[in-house]
């Protein structure tokens, strides 16, 4: 599996489940699936592998617009933490 949303409520929030290597056509993908979203919105980045320069930052502008990143392991959370 490169890469792979899941979209589904909880309690009232969305939440989108990001899986595998966020590069490349994914991260159009993933635009795609948060067009239309409601909040709250949760991105569940538990399965996450990786992600390029598009990829981090998309989940930062996630961020930005209110969102909500859960579960970065170590790695994605230092991509995410590097300077812009």
């Amino acid at each position: 599996m490169l890469f792979r949303i899941d979209t589904f409520e909880m309690e009232g929030t969305t939440v989108v489940q990001v899986k595998g290597q966020l590069v490349g056509e994914g991260v159009a993908e993933l635009e795609r699936a948060l067009q239309g979203v409601k909040a709250p919105l949760v991105v569940d980045l538990a399965f996450l592998r990786t992600a390029d320069a598009e990829g981090i930052k998309i989940l930062r502008s996630i961020v930005e617009d209110g969102g909500e990143l859960r579960n970065a392991s170590p790695y994605v959370q230092l991509l995410l933490n590097r300077e812009k």
